[in-house]
């Protein structure tokens, strides 16, 4: 056998690192195995940081590591060129923002040693961990590699070694190499794979561990992970593993595959909504002649796919057969001749129980089963009341949101329906559903705002003046009808009744007593903005004498918005998630706000902690809206999902898309128009200006938590989003047409990524940033890529530009949305998606509008 320098190379990729990388090389000084072993092959890929000066450092310090330094060429190329460097028998791969336990190099050597003719490859333990905080490990140690020894792939195909955690043999001139494919991102899942081909067995080692830095993921690690820059070369990938097994693909690939399809899935990152139909279908097709060559028990047996999502899959795969079956015992789904599903019930989910304006009662739910994900049948839901089931009412039904993966995909075929009713006249009701002259029995779960889930201990809730109970034996719902004084008093029992802690209780007490004094109606605006629609709605409001205190909500500082309000006004300016907000919340009986999310209105610091006061919500929330709708925006804005109860709508077509797309009742809409179309002056005249307001983009800024996000302006600086408006704004044909024509631009930047000002540069005093607030009626042009400004514009007869240089981004569906309910054909301007298109449109407005 041949002899080697060391018994192991560690290989130690450098990029951007310097605030981690004395910690990984200290872990590798640390090493039980001895110095003399062990060498460490420091490769500085290029990095314009200090990490070649501490990488040097241990390289004087320590005569086993190795200093090298080339171009940046990317993680692949760093550790390809460790490779030929290295002179170990066993190989490591350890990223330099990542750790080592001491006795890994030992233990995993000393394993490898016992086993070196059965294997090629040996994986040990991973630790993640963020903030100092240990994070939950990958199932496959969980599940199968409890303890060390060898495992045959084809017996464990579930075990999906993806990540570098592993030791291979030093093969010589035979040594395999990381793929440097610009833009691939499964360099080490394909690496691994090519590692295990030869003989489908993976040792595995208990003691070592590998210290895996999730600070630091967007470091060396491209940030380009969606389906715009993916698909492609991910697919390609695939098809040539698959294509390496001309008879039947291994277990063990075919897990690799259904991984990688799944979590793209749920990250809605999987399918190029940017492609034309054409080439879409032909995408689509790729990935169904790949599961073609799937088992089904692949998909079925998977432990990390959902049981929604394996029927998913099974209607992607073109060879999988599914057919329903019902009796009187049990139904299910059936494939191969096994059950892919079954159960003897179906789950209903009750979404919420709103009082309406009339006294009734609407109960709104979810069938959520999988039986009618292979068939075109809708589902027939019954509701059975007082008992009759000869006079139940049939349901009608239509798509639920909790079918879809946020706005992109539809995975199941949920259906949502309502159930309206006078509570005076119902004493009970439950559901059913009714299938080829079968009764399926339903089982009833609850979203959290259904309140009976509160604390896994309510089965009841005061709705107006009935007291819902949920019979859980029964599976039914009972209806009292109750008093006020009783409605209160019942909440006064449970603040004694619950483990609640002290501050949630006195919290109840004084709610429910200003509850009892006053009448209470709140405002509000998103937080981003100094005034919108609840601030017009609410001086509006404020000079009625009607008996009704009413509060506007503010999340600035008081100080900053005094300007806004009158001495008596400000009296009933309150602080978002104060005290005094929580107390009003609470006691309040109409909300009104121009964002309906939960954060935005809702004053407690996360839903566990308004949790404690579901029960007490009286509220009826009307949505003022922030702009008109026109952002398809199906999953948050579906009227199963919205917390509202009323929208206020602008438009003919507001009117019709809540209706057809977001299944709103007509009685729900309230077509007065957004409150500040009150303050809009359709007769002033503009001041030769242009007003550029374009949107934020989510895939370049970081979500913080409940509407909070931080700007990443280095994903800013590289996005196409950001080179077309740069090129735009600096352009000299923009500047020469400004001084042609006496006109001044000004960039407004949505508030999210305000912050990012600093990264133009004008370079003429006549384009310049707007004010933080503007009067719209001062600019005789706008231009936008699809901010709900326009409308305004539309509603003033301005002339409207659609600007989009990410537009292929914007359709592969990156950002919080992908689509249009208005799309751009068919909306009030001409759309250009790129620079020179834009000036060109621009230069042709302003000749239009001089004529």
């Amino acid at each position: 056998m041949k002899e080697y320098p060391f018994l192991a190379s560690v290989i130690v990729p450098m990029y951007n690192v310097e605030a981690y990388l004395e910690a990984c090389l200290d872990s590798l000084v640390a090493q039980t195995v001895s110095q003399a072993k062990m060498e460490v092959v420091l490769v500085n890929d290029g990095s314009p940081d200090k990490s070649g000066e501490i990488a040097k450092r241990y390289a004087e310090k320590y005569d086993n590591f190795f200093y090298y330094e080339k171009e940046n060429g990317g993680l692949s190329s760093a550790r390809n060129f460790g490779i030929r460097k290295a002179r170990g028998k066993y190989f490591f791969f350890l990223d330099s923002d990542d750790k080592l336990t001491p006795k890994t190099i030992k233990a995993v050597t000393d394993f490898f040693e016992k086993h070196y003719d059965e294997v090629d490859e040996v994986a040990y333990y991973e630790i993640p961990y963020m903030n100092g905080k240990r994070l939950e490990g990958h199932y496959r140690f969980r599940k199968y590699l409890r303890k060390s020894g060898i495992y045959d792939l084809e017996k464990y195909p579930f075990i999906k070694q993806t990540r570098v955690n592993v030791c291979v043999k030093n093969m010589g001139e035979e040594n395999l190499f990381f793929d440097e494919t610009p833009g691939f991102i499964q360099e080490d899942q394909e690496y691994n794979n090519r590692v295990l081909m030869k003989k489908m067995k993976l040792g595995y080692c208990k003691e070592g561990c590998y210290l895996y830095n999730r600070n630091n993921d967007g470091g060396i690690v491209s940030q380009k992970f969606h389906a715009y820059y993916l698909f492609e070369k991910s697919t390609a990938y695939f098809e040539k593993l698959f294509s390496y097994f001309p008879d039947r693909v291994p277990l063990y690939f075919q897990n690799m595959l259904v991984h990688d399809l799944n979590w793209k899935l749920n990250k809605a990152m999987l399918y190029p909504f940017h492609y034309d139909k054409e080439a879409f279908d032909g995408a689509i097709l790729r990935l169904q002649r790949l599961l073609e060559r799937v088992d089904i028990r692949v998909i079925t047996e998977n432990p990390v796919i959902d049981a929604e999502h394996k029927q998913y899959w099974l209607k992607m795969k073109p060879n999988a057969r599914v057919t329903q079956y019902a009796d009187n015992k049990e139904h299910g789904l059936l494939c191969e001749g096994k059950f892919v599903h079954r159960s003897s019930e179906m789950d209903l989910r009750l979404i919420r129980i709103q009082v309406l304006e009339n006294g009734n009662l609407r109960f709104r739910g979810c069938l959520r089963t999988v039986f009618f994900d292979h068939t075109e049948r809708e589902p027939e839901i019954y509701c059975v009341t007082n008992g009759d089931r000869e006079k139940a009412e049939k349901m009608q039904v239509y798509p639920s949101k909790f079918g879809w993966l946020e706005n992109v995909v539809q995975t199941n075929r949920f259906f949502a329906f309502e159930y309206e009713f006078d509570p005076k006249k119902v004493k009970e009701f439950y559901h059913e559903v009714r299938f080829d002259g079968y009764v399926i029995p339903v089982r009833y779960s609850f979203a959290s705002q259904a309140v009976f889930r509160y604390l896994n201990r309510l089965f009841s809730v005061v709705r107006g003046e009935s007291l819902v109970r949920f019979e859980k034996k029964r599976q039914c719902f009972s209806l009292q009808t109750i008093t006020k004084e009783e409605a209160d008093r019942i909440m006064e029992k449970r603040r004694d009744r619950f483990f609640l802690p002290p501050w949630a209780k006195r919290l109840r007490k004084e709610a429910i007593a200003l509850r009892k004094e006053q009448v209470i109606w709140l405002y509000g605006d998103l937080y981003t903005v100094r005034k919108d629609n609840g601030y017009y709605q609410f001086l509006h409001d404020f000079e009625k004498k009607d008996g009704v205190l009413r509060y506007y909500v503010t999340a600035r500082k008081k100080e900053e918005v005094q300007d806004l309000f009158t001495p008596e006004q400000r009296k009933f300016v309150v602080t978002f998630g104060s005290r005094e907000h929580q107390k009003l919340y609470l006691a309040a009986s109409v909300i009104f706000n121009a964002f309906y999310g939960r954060s935005p209105v809702s004053p407690f610091a996360n839903e566990r902690e308004e949790q404690l006061f579901y029960d007490m919500e009286q509220f009826f929330v009307v949505y003022l809206q922030h702009g008109v709708l026109h952002a398809s925006l199906y999953a948050q804005n579906s009227a199963e999902n919205a917390r509202a109860d009323k929208v206020v709508v602008s438009s003919a077509f507001e009117m019709e898309n809540y209706r057809e797309k977001y299944h709103y009742q007509k009685a729900d809409l309230i077509p007065t128009g957004m409150a500040r179309y009150d303050h809009i002056d359709r007769n002033k005249k503009p001041k030769g200006r242009i007003l550029y307001a374009p949107s934020w983009r989510s895939y370049l800024t970081q979500n913080l938590g409940p509407s909070k996000w931080d700007v990443q302006k280095n994903r800013i600086i590289g996005s196409e989003y950001y080179k077309g408006m740069k090129a735009f704004l600096e352009s000299e044909e923009l500047t020469d047409l400004l001084e042609k024509e006496d006109l001044c631009l000004e960039v407004k930047l949505h508030p999210i990524i305000a912050a990012a000002t600093d990264l133009f540069d004008f370079r003429s005093e006549r384009i310049r940033y707007a004010e933080s607030e503007v009067e719209i009626e001062d600019y005789d042009y706008f231009i936008t890529d699809f901010s709900s400004f326009v409308f305004d514009y539309a509603y003033l007869c301005r002339p409207i530009l659609y600007f989009v240089p990410d537009y292929e981004q914007f359709s592969s569906g990156m950002g919080h949305y992908r689509e249009l309910d208005l799309p751009f054909e068919k909306a009030f301007g001409e759309l250009a998606k790129d620079p020179q298109t834009a000036l060109s449109c621009l230069q042709k407005m302003v000749a239009q509008k001089g004529k």
